[in-house]
């Protein structure tokens, strides 16, 4: 999807935030992410701070403040795997845009 959004000039980044729990299973991630994966730590606790969950997406305006918040499991598939789920995560992060 980053490829999609550089190709036609928008400008949106995309990171990952990985699990303290799964800090030994970052290269699954790392091997197949063309975006950046940022390893939580015990100082930082980044999922505590934000909230969320496994597989959780948070999508923030221009000016850093949060737009959506796509749980998993949620009313809007967000499982990337699947045609509906990856259109309703490009929509939500052009919405943003």
């Amino acid at each position: 999807m980053q490829e999609e959004f550089d190709a036609e000039n928008i400008a949106v980044q995309i990171v990952a935030i990985n699990q303290i729990p799964a800090a030994s299973f970052v290269h699954m991630l790392t091997d197949v992410c063309d975006y950046p994966v940022f390893q939580d730590t015990n100082e930082v606790t980044a999922w505590d701070k934000l909230e969320g969950s496994k597989d959780d997406m948070f999508i923030y305006n221009t000016d850093s403040t949060l737009h959506l918040f796509l749980e998993n499991g949620g009313e809007i598939n967000i499982n990337m795997g699947s045609d509906a789920g990856y259109n309703n995560v490009k929509n939500a992060i052009l919405s943003a845009y």
